[in-house]
């Protein structure tokens, strides 16, 4: 999953930085995974939680829980990556916290196979000091078709550029397994037929 997710590069925008006075990239035009959470209030590096919920967007659909706040990430150490859904899993904060089962999928997949957003369940890391944990610090704060102040102040507090995206909602005529990497879906009666046909 990580060698698919957004790496900013030569998209910078000049002149949106120089008006908001902060690094900004454009990418309303552009395809791109993201790794994303959403936050009711502003990133806060220590936790009690043992792992966090995040999910996997795409140029082709940005559907996200509805948070004010959303981060997203360079790079995830898939070693840390406890659990994923293409749909909202209904975990808690707990091992083995939810009863959806994994899929291998790829991230295409996770992002397209449904019309709702994903669940991505990351392990914090371990602070040993006070038995905390220690949230995984955002490479850079997403704003969806318009940049507003707060954006432009987490941007500043933190020291990291604003990606602009389109919004873009994903419609789907049926929410069962993906077939093909493509946006039919197809049940059992659908594959026979097929596959009489074929004969």
């Amino acid at each position: 999953m990580s060698d698919s997710l957004l790496r900013v590069g030569n998209d910078f925008s000049k002149d949106l930085s120089e008006k908001y006075h902060t690094t900004v990239y454009d990418y309303r035009d552009k395809n791109f995974y993201m790794v994303i959470r959403g936050l009711s209030v502003p990133w806060r590096k220590n936790t009690d939680n043992l792992r966090e919920c995040y999910s996997l967007i795409s140029n082709e659909n940005t559907n996200v829980f509805n948070e004010k706040y959303l981060y997203g990430y360079n790079e995830i150490d898939i070693k840390l990556i406890m659990h994923h859904f293409e749909a909202d899993s209904y975990s808690a904060d707990i091992e083995n916290s939810t009863e959806y089962i994994n899929r291998i999928m790829i991230p295409k997949e996770i992002v397209t196979s449904h019309g709702s957003y994903s669940e991505l369940q990351i392990r914090n890391k371990k602070n040993y000091s006070d038995n905390s944990y220690i949230s995984l610090k955002p490479s850079y704060i997403i704003a969806i078709d318009e940049i507003e102040p707060y954006i432009i102040d987490e941007s500043q507090r933190l020291g990291i550029p604003i990606i602009l995206i389109k919004n873009k909602d994903l419609i789907l005529k049926s929410s069962s397994y993906i077939d093909e990497l493509s946006y039919k879906y197809a049940d059992s009666s659908y594959r026979e037929n097929e596959r009489s046909q074929k004969r």
